[in-house]
């Protein structure tokens, strides 16, 4: 009899575990606008994106841990997209007004004397980056030239992931063309320090189906029912985030872990009232960024954390409650 008892005390408990959330949702809020997205972030969870202020021009922010600061504005710019930062703290964004203009941010604003774009900087400070003529570049206070290719990430050791035209490609000191992977074409969005590589590829440039390359290609699928979808971060863990997109080009942020596409609206503990729909970057410890559309119906950049530093009730109230559940119920039963 106490066998059974502990046996069925178990079975209760531990689904009462299995339900718990992964993430808590943090609205990262605007610059006095309606409108922010988040595009990266780095291992102290500090975050950079865009957002309207509230003459409605788009701003490149910082998120420091509390505050969203409004960094586009620092040089007279009226339009500024951040897209990167490096563990330093070093943010790099973009002035959109042609010419357009590649800039970084380290408690002062520099300007390299690039017309281009800026995609990814690293920790010793790299920062990779495309031209308007779309000719790669890696800029680490000298600029080296590639020729044609868009790189949009960097990893730690310098290597770049990017396309080429229709071609995956990468640069690590030289350029390597990976090819269209089986599709029509494909590209990389995002690279980790394994070297592991990640984007899409398409067969007919409309829909398109993600995936992850260390040498073979690995394509992930989409969400159910959805007809395309694209990595847009990874972590050194292998973590994949990113989107997945249906028919109707509505779009539902996703987290790839142990095989399997995830949607990232089921993992929150409180977003009544959010639809979580681009994940674009994942750190070190699992917190992911990106937008989605919050309780107002405004888009709003997020921060996903750890659901367990914000639990209610802590781990020991939940094995009460439940071993209470269980209890009442026994007592139930042994009553009849």
């Amino acid at each position: 009899m106490r066998k059974i008892i502990f046996f069925l005390l178990i079975s209760i408990l531990f689904p009462c575990a299995a339900y718990s959330a992964a993430y808590h949702i943090i609205d990262l809020g605007t610059l006095g606008g309606t409108n922010s997205k988040a595009y990266a972030m780095n291992d102290s969870g500090h975050v950079v994106g865009e957002s309207t202020n509230s003459s409605g021009e788009r701003q490149a922010f910082l998120w420091n841990g509390t505050t969203m600061i409004n960094i586009g504005a620092g040089l007279g710019y009226s339009d500024t997209v951040a897209t990167g930062i490096n563990n330093s703290g070093v943010v790099i964004f973009n002035s959109m007004t042609s010419p357009v203009k590649s800039l970084y941010y380290d408690g002062t604003y520099h300007d390299p004397g690039i017309n281009g774009y800026t995609r990814g900087i690293n920790t010793s400070g790299q920062i990779a980056g495309y031209t308007e003529s779309d000719q790669a570049y890696r800029y680490n206070g000298n600029l080296t030239y590639f020729s044609h290719g868009r790189p949009w990430a960097i990893n730690d050791s310098g290597v770049m992931a990017g396309y080429n035209w229709e071609q995956a490609a990468y640069w690590d000191g030289s350029q390597h063309n990976i090819g269209t992977l089986g599709g029509t074409s494909a590209w990389f969005r995002a690279i980790n320090n394994s070297n592991v590589m990640a984007g899409a590829v398409t067969n007919n440039g409309t829909d398109y189906t993600a995936m992850y390359y260390d040498g073979t290609a690995h394509f992930i699928g989409t969400l159910a029912d959805d007809v395309k979808s694209e990595v847009r971060g990874i972590n050194d863990d292998g973590l994949l985030v990113g989107y997945s997109r249906n028919a109707l080009n509505n779009s539902t942020a996703f987290l790839y872990e142990d095989s399997t596409m995830k949607d990232l609206n089921d993992l929150v503990d409180n977003g009544t009232g959010w639809y979580l729909q681009d994940a674009w970057d994942i750190n070190s410890f699992g917190q992911i960024i990106g937008y989605g559309i919050n309780p107002d119906g405004e888009t709003h950049a997020f921060l996903l954390t750890d659901a367990s530093q914000f639990a209610v009730p802590e781990p020991m109230s939940i094995f009460l409650l439940c071993a209470g559940l269980f209890g009442t119920a026994l007592r139930k039963r042994m009553r009849s």
